[in-house]
């Protein structure tokens, strides 16, 4: 962009929310190795369109929807190469190590159990369950109908509740 005062808009809006995006990469099953050049991809694609951005919305649901598109184009690419093991990486210093690895086999559980779902039922539980948005916002970012998102939300928390039980009790219901 030309205008410097939209590059300082931009990056005063978009920089905090830099956290956020990589979470939400990682919630939409790519993993953490490819989690950094994807948001720097994102980054580039908000930017070049952030002349579209409408300031009387909510930030977050409009990158949302970037962050889905190209998470979903990059699993497309990745279908053909084999899948790699979850990052073992040592939890951050907390209260106590049996915590801490409770709290990172809890993490590996929901992605893995994530990692069953569809793109589009995956989306909408990440937006709506553990980020918090509301379905008419995530609907929005998807740009589908409010059944649709209604429908992907409820079909997929009932997936992830099966794949979760089935992960942690060795299939027991």
């Amino acid at each position: 962009m030309s205008d410097p005062s939209l590059n300082e808009d931009f990056w005063a809006k978009v920089g905090p929310e830099v956290p956020w995006l990589f979470r939400q990469i990682r919630r939409l099953g790519i993993r953490e190795a490819d989690c950094e050049d994807l948001t720097q991809e994102i980054l580039m694609k908000v930017h070049a369109r952030w002349s579209t951005y409408d300031p009387a919305r909510p930030l977050r649901p409009w990158l949302f929807a970037f962050v889905f598109r190209q998470t979903s184009d990059h699993r497309r690419l990745m279908d053909n190469q084999p899948k790699l093991e979850l990052s073992t990486s040592m939890p951050a210093p907390g209260p106590g190590p049996d915590r801490e690895v409770q709290g990172l086999r809890e993490r590996e559980l929901l992605h893995e159990a994530l990692e069953t779902l569809s793109a589009e039922q995956r989306a909408v539980i990440v937006m709506v369950d553990l980020e918090g948005l509301s379905a008419v916002e995530a609907a929005e970012a998807l740009e589908v109908p409010l059944n649709t998102a209604y429908s992907r939300l409820r079909s997929g928390r009932a997936a992830l509740l099966e794949q979760v039980r089935r992960r942690a009790g060795g299939g027991a219901r």
